[in-house]
């Protein structure tokens, strides 16, 4: 979970631990993560898109999601 409420300074983003139970079905039964696997502590630095931007003004008319794109099976 990523609260954005301080996120217009660097290092005003709090990240949260948050768990999530996935039931996957259909697929090919494999998955290509070349690229897009990450580690922590190491996937974000504070200044990526989505951890520090602008929430108030100017309004966000986007919103660019931190981390690798979506792995797709």
């Amino acid at each position: 979970m990523l609260p954005n409420a301080s996120a217009s300074s660097t290092g005003g983003a709090q990240l949260y631990i948050a768990c999530a139970q996935l039931n996957v079905t259909g697929g090919t039964g494999t998955i290509n993560t070349s690229g897009k696997l990450v580690s922590f502590p190491g996937a974000y630095k504070a200044t990526d898109p989505g951890i520090l931007f602008q929430l108030y003004w100017p309004i966000p008319t986007s919103y660019i999601n931190p981390g690798p794109s979506v792995v797709t099976c």
